[in-house]
C-alpha cells in the first residue's frame, strides 16, 4: 500500500464508521468491536482527533508524501535521479540522528520529519552528508502541550515555511484537564542550525478545537484549515510568534481541503460538497459557497484539470469546479451509481483516466464475537473501474474502459474498504491478500489502457509481497516495496504477459519502518525505531548546499 492510499484509506475507514452509524444505529453496538467510540459525529470529534491524528497524519503523508514531492528553491534538478538503469547503485547516503521517524515531507532543500508519541518535528538539509553519514537536526519543534497533546496534521512545506497542526490539552490556560484544542503552526525552515527549538512565525487557534484528517492546505496567500470547520488564514498572516486571526471561515465538519486556481473546495457536514472563492472575505467572517452540491454522507474530493471528484456510499459524481457562484446548487457532470451498501473509494485521477473501485461485502455464516455483541465475518469484493477522464468531462454517459475485480476474505463490514494502490508510468498498481489459510499476498500490474471495451484486465506482472499492508511507492518508473526489514525495487516495465518478476534493487531496512519518499535522486524512510535514512544514487551531495 502506498503512503498516499494509507492516508485516504485512514480518514475512508473514520467516514465509513461514521456513516454506518448514521445509516443503522440499532447496529452500533454490534459493531462495536470494529468502531467503538464513534457514537454521533459531535461526540466522536474528541476520539477521532485522537485516533485519527495518529493513523491519518501518519497516514494520510498522501498528502504528505506522495503529494509533496516538489522542486528545491536552492538545488538544481539532480542530474542522477533514480531510474531503473541507475537504481542499483543506490546506497545509504546519510541518517538522521532522531529516534523515531514516523513520515516525512521534502521541499524546498528541506527534509522535515515528524514523529509519535514524542509529537515533534525535526528539520534537516536534505543533502547534510554523503556516504552513509550521520546528521542532527538543524532544529526541532514541539508542538504539542501536555500529556495528551499530538500531533493533528501531516507537516506542508511551501515558501520557506513548514505548516503543522498541534494540540494543546489541560490543564493549562482555559482548558481544564481532559480538554484539549488544536493550534496551527508556522516555522521558517532556516529557523536555526544548531539543533535546538524553533520558535514558531506564527501560532492560529482553530476555532472549536478541532483539526483533524491531516488536512491543511496551502496556496501560498492563505493557509485552509478543516476539521470541526474550515478556517482560512493568510500565509504572512505574523511573526515573531504572533497569534493570528482567521481571514475567513465556513462552520461545519469539513474534509479536504483541494485546491484549484481561485477555488477551495471541501466536503462538509452534513453531507455537502462545497466550493469557495479563496478571497471571499478578509475580516473573519463566514463566507458562503460559489455553488454546494448533496452528497449521501460523506466523501474526501479530489480535483484535476477543473474537475471535481468526490465518491460516496454507491455513487462516484464529477463536478466542473466552476459549475456555479452564489451558493448555487450544482447537480453532477457526470456520475456512476451502485447500491447504497457499496462503499466507493477515494477516487485517483492518472494519466488521463479515472480510477474508481467499488467495494462490496458478502457476508458468509462465520461470525466473530466480543464486549457482549458478534459482527459477521465475510468477503469484501473490489471492482476497480477506469474511466476516460475525456467522456467525464464532456459530461456523457461514460461506460468503463476497462475494470478488474480482487476479493479478501476473512473481514467484518467495516474492516478492510478497498483501496487504490496507485497509478504512474503508465500503469495502474492493485495490492491483495487473502486470509485463507495458505493464501499470500501479491502486488498486481495493469496496463492503464489495457483495454477499451469496458472488459476485464488481466496483470501485465505480479510479484509476491509479504502482505497487502506493504509500503509501495510508484514513481520515476518504478515500483519501491517495504516488506519489514527489507526495500525492493522492480522496474515498472518489468513485464506484459502476466509473468512474475524479480527485483531488481534491494537493500535492509531499519527495524520498525514505516513509510518512504522519492524525491529526485534521494529514496527516504522512516522508521519507528530508528529515525530517518536516505538513500541516494551515489551517496554524493548534489545541492549547492551542504553540511549540517
Amino acid at each position: 500500500m502506498n503512503v498516499d492510499t494509507r492516508a485516504r484509506q485512514a480518514a475512508t475507514d473514520v467516514l465509513a464508521a461514521v456513516d454506518v452509524m448514521r445509516r443503522s444505529p440499532a447496529g452500533i453496538e454490534s459493531r462495536a468491536g470494529s468502531i467503538e467510540g464513534f457514537r454521533t459525529f459531535e461526540a466522536r470529534r474528541r476520539r477521532t482527533q485522537r485516533a485519527v491524528a495518529v493513523v491519518v497524519a501518519v497516514a494520510i503523508a498522501a498528502l504528505g508524501f506522495a503529494g509533496l514531492l516538489r522542486a528545491f528553491r536552492s538545488a538544481p534538478v539532480p542530474a542522477n535521479k533514480i531510474t531503473p538503469d541507475n537504481v542499483n547503485r543506490l546506497e545509504v547516503a546519510w541518517r538522521g540522528s532522531i529516534p523515531r521517524a514516523d513520515g516525512a515531507v521534502v521541499g524546498e532543500g528541506y527534509v522535515v520529519a515528524y514523529a509519535y508519541p514524542t509529537d515533534n518535528i525535526s528539520g534537516f538539509l536534505e543533502d547534510c552528508a554523503s556516504r552513509g553519514g550521520d546528521c542532527a537536526p538543524l532544529w526541532t519543534a514541539d508542538v504539542t502541550v501536555g500529556e495528551d497533546g499530538t500531533l493533528s496534521s501531516t507537516p506542508v512545506i511551501s515558501d520557506g515555511h513548514v505548516l503543522v497542526g498541534g494540540e494543546r490539552c489541560g490543564p493549562t490556560g482555559e482548558l481544564k484537564e481532559g480538554e484539549c484544542a488544536s493550534e496551527l503552526y508556522s516555522f521558517p525552515l532556516d529557523c536555526r542550525t544548531d539543533g535546538q527549538e524553533c520558535p514558531p512565525r506564527w501560532v492560529a487557534p482553530k476555532a472549536g478545537g478541532v483539526l483533524m484528517m491531516g488536512s491543511v492546505a496551502t496556496d501560498g496567500t492563505y493557509v485552509y484549515a478543516s476539521g470541526n470547520q474550515l478556517d482560512v488564514y493568510r500565509f504572512d498572516c505574523g511573526e515573531a510568534g504572533a497569534t493570528c486571526e482567521k481571514a475567513w471561515t465556513r462552520p461545519a465538519g469539513s474534509f479536504g481541503p483541494v485546491l484549484w486556481e481561485d477555488t477551495v473546495i471541501v466536503a462538509q457536514d452534513p453531507g455537502h460538497l462545497a466550493a469557495f472563492d479563496v478571497d471571499c472575505r478578509s475580516n473573519g467572517g463566514e463566507c458562503e459557497p460559489l455553488w454546494r452540491a448533496k452528497l449521501r454522507s460523506y466523501g474526501e474530493p479530489v480535483v484535476a484539470d477543473g474537475i471535481v471528484y468526490i465518491s460516496d456510499w454507491g455513487v462516484v459524481a464529477a463536478y466542473p469546479v466552476d459549475c456555479g457562484t452564489q451558493n448555487t446548487v450544482c447537480e453532477p457532470l457526470w456520475a456512476e451509481t451502485w447500491a447504497e451498501d457499496v462503499w466507493v473509494a477515494k477516487p485517483l485521477v492518472s494519466d488521463g483516466i479515472l480510477y474508481v473501485l467499488a467495494d462490496r461485502f458478502v457476508p458468509s455464516d462465520d461470525v466473530v464475537c466480543g464486549s457482549g455483541s458478534c459482527v459477521p465475518l465475510g468477503t469484501h469484493v473490489w471492482t476497480y473501474h477506469a474511466y476516460s477522464v475525456d467522456c467525464v468531462a464532456a459530461g456523457d454517459p461514460c461506460q468503463p474502459l476497462w475494470t478488474t475485480e480482487t476479493r479478501e476474505r476473512g473481514l467484518t463490514p467495516t474492516q478492510g474498504h478497498g483501496q487504490i494502490d496507485g497509478a504512474g508510468s503508465g500503469r495502474f498498481y492493485i495490492t491483495v491478500s487473502d486470509r485463507s489459510p495458505g493464501a499470500s499476498a501479491r502486488l498486481l500490474v495493469f496496463d492503464s489502457r489495457c483495454r477499451t471495451d469496458g472488459g476485464a484486465c488481466t496483470p501485465d506482472w505480479t510479484a509476491p509481497i509479504a502482505t497487502s499492508e506493504s509500503t509501495l511507492l510508484v514513481g520515476h518508473d518504478l515500483v519501491f516495496i517495504s516488506e519489514g526489514r527489507e526495500v525492493l525495487a522492480y522496474a515498472a516495465d518489468c513485464g506484459t504477459s502476466g509473468e512474475t518478476c524479480e527485483p531488481i534493487w534491494r537493500a535492509p531496512l531499519p527495524a520498525g519502518t514505516t513509510e518512504l519518499v522519492i524525491d529526485g535522486d534521494k529514496l527516504l524512510f522512516g522508521s519507528k525505531e530508528d529515525g530517518l535514512t536516505v538513500f541516494a544514487t551515489d551517496g554524493e551531495v548534489t545541492s549547492e548546499e551542504g553540511g549540517g
